[in-house]
């Protein structure tokens, strides 16, 4: 598969999430690096990696963590699923499994880029869904040794193979890059 974006229907669910997750009230989580615990189990992450605020609507399954199920970890996830259907819908896609859903807020800071992942481990596709209009901000995914730099605006979807490693850079000047994550088979 290659790197694509794809049609966002733009429908009434999709307007009421962002409608939430952008409200003042709505819980974010602070994670001190995107890397996880792939370098420091013990603290957290990379601590030169990028540090950013998240809300797990459907956490990952990993070996890492011993858990081996996907959970459902958000009130918010009846209506981002249905959000999700509404676009697999309008795409001709069918997925067969959800892994993995997060909602991701990165702010402004001195740090260039995140470091290269991917998000399970196991065969799965990549979603992101840009949630917020903010400069820079943009997504990196190494495909064929080569290094893919793609300009995010708000609403676009971008779709990926989940082998894939991938990054993305904060945002400049004084807005937020919120994104959906959604990891799928």
């Amino acid at each position: 598969m290659i790197i694509k974006k794809i049609i966002n229907p733009l429908t009434n669910e999709y307007f009421r999430v962002k409608e939430i997750i952008h409200s003042n009230e709505f819980p974010w989580f602070y994670q001190p690096s995107k890397s996880g615990n792939v370098f420091d189990p013990d603290h957290g992450g990379n601590p030169d990696d990028l540090s950013f605020y998240s809300h797990k609507i459907v956490e990952r399954p990993s070996r890492n963590t011993g858990t081996l199920v996907s959970k459902i970890t958000s009130e918010l996830f009846s209506e981002v699923q249905v959000m999700l259907n509404q676009i697999f819908q309008h795409n001709g896609m069918s997925p067969n499994v959800i892994y993995r859903i997060n909602l991701n807020v990165t702010s402004p800071c001195s740090t260039k880029k995140s470091s290269y992942h991917v998000d399970l481990e196991v065969p799965h596709n990549v979603f992101i869904i840009y949630m917020s209009d903010f400069d820079g901000g943009e997504t990196y995914v190494i495909e064929d040794g080569e290094e893919k730099v793609v300009l995010p605006e708000e609403d676009d979807i971008l779709l990926f193979d989940g082998s894939l490693k991938h990054s993305f850079s904060p945002p400049s000047g004084n807005k937020r890059r919120i994104v959906m994550v959604v990891n799928f088979y």
